[in-house]
């Protein structure tokens, strides 16, 4: 209208292209303040890149083609490329980074992050069991940060593995029962297999208490039967030859071993006598008296005929009186100990009388005026008081088991009643004859 662009009737103004083209549509353009319709000069959306960016591929100046007019366009070319990363400092560690530069869309980003703590399976700060070598607790470095940790498997019992430990000795003190051992980590009790020993110290010797019946090394005992030896831990029992003294008066006397007389005293001895033991110990004492002499004696009378002729003579009696003290065990065979003893009384009795009382007799006689009726009645009171005394001896120690005592107290109970025996026999001589002559 009247040369000039009216909107509406309204006239326009402008600033840009743009606002012409958005209000009149393509091939208006801004003149002067007005828009002047000037054609369309290029196609909708076309641009040309004028420059590029250092990176050869970003744009940097450009046209693009709007409402038919070329649009000059510009931008800021990008710092740095996508996925770029400068790593500015490094922690202690020496590989860990802690402050860099990412590229953010064309842009420099600084980005801190804080230093890890340790390095990736460091340890410190280790509690170890008694033992040394074992760790309680410790802290262990997972994902840089310190975390503390507690071993799952318990402290060790023992150390070092394989470690024996006596529990339990034997009696000998040595040989171990029970032991334990250390297996990984923990006491294993064990039994040991191997018994413990009967006997120590090795070589040990102990004899019987049963002893041979005749013979003896001393006064107060006899060789034993058997001697028990200690070999590796058990005893092996080692049996004794037991030789058994031969009758040796009897037997030069006789003329043999095999005589009647001298089997006689051998079973009268073996089978009866020293199957007691009052009769062991008797035998103890008497052969010690007995072999103190016989073997001296036994050899005179086996090369003098006369002497052997003599010995008979003189023996003959103490057949006799042994052969009733044999018929004496054998009614009380019942009770052998009795039987011993009852025997033993009536043959040293007996031997007194026959054996000792005349040639006693004789003695008195000669000291006549001295043995009166009160001496008389004091030695048969001491005597009586001694048997007594030794009867009770007797007794005490069959109780109680004291052989070397009853060996003592079964010798003097012989020796008082062959004493009263022969005495008391004698004294009724003297009277007998006294009152005569």
């Amino acid at each position: 209208m009247t040369g000039s662009c009216v909107y509406g009737g309204v006239p326009a103004s402008c600033y840009t292209d743009s606002q012409c083209q958005a209000m009149y549509g393509p091939g208006y353009a801004c003149m002067s303040g007005d828009c002047v319709y000037v054609g369309q000069m290029c196609t909708e959306g076309a641009v040309k890149v004028l420059s590029y960016c250092p990176d050869g591929t970003t744009w940097k100046t450009r046209d693009v083609c709007r409402f038919g007019n070329w649009i000059h366009e510009s931008q800021v070319c990008p710092q740095c490329s996508a996925g770029e990363a400068n790593i500015l400092e490094y922690c202690a560690d020496g590989t860990t980074w802690k402050t860099r530069q990412v590229c953010q869309n064309g842009a420099w980003k600084q980005e801190t992050q804080p230093c890890p703590e340790c390095a990736v399976g460091q340890t410190k700060d280790i509690e170890y069991c008694a033992d040394g070598v074992t760790w309680k607790t410790q802290k262990t470095c997972e994902n840089g940060v310190w975390i503390q940790q507690t071993n799952t498997t318990p402290c060790p019992q023992c150390w070092p593995e394989g470690t024996n430990e006596i529990v339990d000795r034997c009696p000998d003190g040595e040989t171990w029962k029970t032991q334990r051992t250390c297996q990984n980590g923990v006491w294993v009790q064990q039994a040991n297999t191997k018994p413990c020993p009967q006997c120590w110290p090795e070589g040990k010797r102990v004899e019987s208490d049963k002893k041979c019946l005749m013979g003896g090394r001393n006064f107060f005992g006899q060789d034993p039967l058997w001697v028990d030896i200690c070999t590796d831990g058990q005893w092996h029992r080692e049996e004794m030859s037991c030789i058994l003294p031969a009758c040796l008066i009897a037997t030069a006397t006789y003329g043999s071993e095999l005589s009647p007389e001298v089997q006689f005293l051998r079973n009268f001895r073996d089978q009866s006598v020293l199957q007691t033991r009052a009769g062991r110990q008797f035998m103890i004492a008497f052969n010690l008296w007995y072999y103190s002499f016989s073997p001296s004696v036994a050899q005179f009378i086996g090369t003098h005929e006369i002497a052997r002729t003599v010995a008979r003579g003189i023996l003959y009696p103490l057949m006799g009186i042994l052969h009733i003290s044999s018929v004496t065990f054998s009614a009380l065979a019942s009770r052998p100990e009795l039987a011993a003893l009852a025997g033993g009384v009536v043959a040293s009795s007996l031997i007194g009388l026959v054996y000792v009382a005349m040639p006693l007799a004789g003695v008195f006689w000669v000291f006549r005026r001295r043995i009166d009726n009160r001496t008389q009645r004091t030695v048969t009171t001491y005597i009586a008081i001694l048997i007594a005394l030794l009867l009770d001896g007797f007794i005490i120690s069959e109780l109680l088991g004291l052989d070397i005592m009853l060996t003592f107290v079964s010798a003097g109970i012989v020796l008082s009643f062959l004493g009263a025996g022969s005495i008391l026999p004698a004294f009724k001589i003297i009277e007998t004859v006294k009152r005569r002559f």
